[in-house]
């Protein structure tokens, strides 16, 4: 996790406040980014990626919790619970 991260918005377009990007630890952000993204989204990290978007309308959405878990121990996150129950996901990591 990095210490200088630019917080984004819902729709992923940079926070802007009194004229300039806000800067602050981005946890959250990441964890929301690794779980929407396919494995080879990132050039530079090519299996890192969840991939919800598509699990969500698939049967594979069950499966998800334990690929959740593993993605986001890879990046550094201390998980303590991933819950999947119907389409609502729920992420506890530091």
């Amino acid at each position: 996790m990095n210490h200088g991260d630019i917080i984004l918005d819902g729709n992923e377009n940079p926070v802007i406040m009194n004229g300039d990007f806000v800067i602050a630890s981005a946890g959250e952000q990441q964890i929301r980014q690794i779980s929407k993204s396919n494995p080879g989204d990132y050039k530079y990290a090519p299996l890192v990626g969840v991939g919800i978007i598509a699990a969500l309308n698939g049967p594979q959405l069950q499966r998800m919790e334990s690929k959740i878990r593993e993605q986001l121990s890879r990046a550094g996150f201390s998980v303590n619970s991933v819950t999947v129950i119907d389409k609502e996901i729920s992420i506890d990591a530091d």
